[in-house]
């Protein structure tokens, strides 16, 4: 593994304190009372919350944790470019501290003496850009007209009732529409939604009110999907039935993300447009980068006893009832080219992605076509990042945006302008921030040698602490975005000194998110991957099979759901009594 001093993926004192703790590879004859195998977020929770839980039997060395990569927190993957202080993001980047609340009291409570929550502003919409269909235009252009008693007209075809509103907007109606079409929830919640105006919807129903609605909500619309329960349909139908093709194509353009509109579960498609997307983007992170959560908990867990092995990757899981522990672990050495080896255990905690299940050996204890179907219960949506660094931060000159994003319909899909370096003015830029369609784009551009050779590599990165690909993005891929770029702003743009990118469409990970499929009841395939078999002591988490997926929290209340209900701990302290960790 390479000298932790030498890395610059946000390196800091606790970063640099955990790598040197870290084991990697094998050991021979190795036991454990709980094997957690994945080092991202929900897979650290797990087992901090087993070895501090008052109610649980393990203490030192009782619990350990195995990592298939050389790196710890999944798709939380902090780095600081040569010349910054402030750190960049490569996967998940932000918390909401008001809804995701063991984020929240993890960074502020549990951990505040290793973590400086921060804001992560959004900016002003005034200073940021839309780019569709060839028309650029600010980015409150719809707000300005409806204060001006006018109507901003966009060059997509929307009907009379669906024209002058912005996407966010379009967002709301359809979904306080389809809510009031039903006469169960005008019953159950209807002073939950209002319409103040014909472009203002509100929707208050909290998270715990919307998995009812998800359960019972049906589609109340004449025509062919009439009566069915919302559940069993796709967002993408919904929209398309609601405010026609050209309407569905606007919000996919202008929203920013294609998975948002894909043809997931539209119940809960809704909850999560309603809670995180079309609520108020109240932001937190961490100071030095997101994946320092990941890192305390692990600096934590290590305190205890526990040993965290590295480039270990499971394979699969036997019952092993003659053998002194119930299950042993077939785990590839991904140190040693590969040797295989075994950890005896008597039970198991997978915190994987999708992906990472699907790869596993299905004899044993995750036989079975119950298994089969739940874990085919999600879509796996590919997601990718090209991160920029700039000696100054042009669009602050340019456009006076000191933070936020811009959107186009272009490949690059959404822009954001990160922070400055007080000292000598470089800068940070998200370049590009994509999912579904746009990432076989630049995932063509990335692997395709013959097009160009990679940057020069950045001395303050490590390249091979990048598990999944070169962290320097070729230069192929920085021209074509930069060029996007400057057709979404209108000017001509300075050269980037250093460039980045990540796509999580590639193994192990698969995906930068999951969404639930149609056709799921979401509460009952959760509850199900918790426990696959209640006659085996072997449990998934993670974001995937959540309620809130494509967050870090996600992954947490899985894991606290798990080992409360499983493993006998009770609710944390600094965890509040109402806070709802899904069904």
């Amino acid at each position: 593994m390479p000298d932790p001093d030498s890395l610059s993926r946000g390196s800091d004192a606790l970063r640099t304190a955990v790598r040197r703790r870290l084991a990697a590879g094998r050991t021979p004859d190795h036991e454990v009372d709980v094997a957690v195998v994945g080092g991202g977020p929900g897979g650290l929770y797990a087992a901090y919350r087993l070895v501090t839980s008052d109610e649980t039997p393990y203490g030192p060395g009782d619990v350990d944790l195995f990592e298939r990569s050389d790196r710890l927190g999944g798709r939380l993957d902090s780095i600081r470019p040569a010349g910054l202080e402030d750190a960049g993001e490569l996967g998940g980047m932000r918390f909401k501290p008001e809804s995701h609340r063991i984020v929240n009291a993890l960074a502020t409570d549990v951990f505040a003496d290793e973590l400086d929550v921060v804001d992560f502003p959004m900016g002003d919409p005034a200073n940021h850009l839309c780019y569709l269909r060839g028309q650029r235009f600010r980015a409150d252009a719809w707000e300005r007209a409806q204060a001006a008693d006018e109507r901003f007209e966009t060059r997509y075809a929307l009907d009379d009732a669906h024209a002058g509103l912005s996407p966010g907007q379009l967002f709301r109606k359809v979904i306080y529409d389809v809510l009031n079409a039903d006469p169960w929830f005008r019953e159950s919640y209807g002073e939950r939604i209002e319409r103040e105006s014909e472009s203002e919807h509100h929707v208050t129903l909290d998270r715990r009110e919307w998995h009812d609605v998800e359960r019972h909500l049906t589609y109340e619309f004449a025509g062919p999907y009439e009566g069915t329960p919302l559940r069993d349909l796709g967002m993408w139908t919904v929209l398309e039935d609601r405010i026609g093709h050209e309407g569905y194509e606007f919000l996919t353009d202008a929203e920013g993300y294609d998975a948002l509109t894909a043809n997931w579960n539209a119940a809960h498609a809704m909850a999560d447009v309603a809670l995180d997307f079309a609520s108020d983007p109240d932001f937190r992170t961490l100071d030095g980068g997101f994946d320092r959560l990941p890192y305390a908990l692990a600096d934590a867990l290590l305190a205890r006893g526990s040993t965290i092995r590295t480039r270990s990757e499971l394979r699969g899981i036997r019952e092993t009832p003659d053998a002194g522990r119930r299950y042993a672990l077939a785990l590839a050495d991904r140190a040693d080219g590969n040797a295989t080896w075994t950890v005896g255990t008597d039970r198991v905690v997978l915190a994987l992605p999708r992906r990472a299940l699907d790869r596993l050996d299905r004899r044993g204890p995750l036989d079975g076509g119950a298994f089969r179907r739940n874990l085919g219960a999600v879509i796996a949506q590919p997601a990718l990042k090209l991160l920029l660094a700039f000696d100054e931060p042009w669009w602050e000159r340019e456009f006076a945006a000191d933070a936020g994003a811009s959107v186009t319909d272009l490949p690059i899909r959404q822009c954001y302008y990160f922070g400055t370096n007080d000292a000598d003015e470089r800068s940070l830029f998200l370049a590009s921030y994509d999912d579904e369609r746009a990432v076989s784009f630049w995932a063509d551009l990335a692997d395709d040698t013959t097009r160009g050779e990679p940057r020069p590599a950045d001395p303050g990165i490590d390249a091979n602490a990048n598990e999944l690909e070169a962290t320097d993005a070729p230069d192929v891929m920085v021209e074509t975005a930069m060029a996007q770029v400057e057709e979404l702003h209108g000017v001509d743009l300075p050269e980037p000194y250093a460039a980045y990118y990540k796509n999580w469409g590639k193994d192990p990970y698969g995906a930068g998110y999951n969404h639930w499929k149609p056709d799921f009841d979401v509460g009952e395939v959760m509850a199900f991957m918790r426990r696959p078999d209640p006659a085996h002591d072997v449990h998934v988490v993670g974001s995937a099979y959540s309620g809130r997926q494509g967050w870090v929290e996600g992954a947490l209340c899985t894991a606290e759901k798990t080992v409360q209900e499983s493993f006998g701990a009770s609710r944390p302290a600094w965890l509040d009594d109402d806070y709802y960790l899904g069904p």
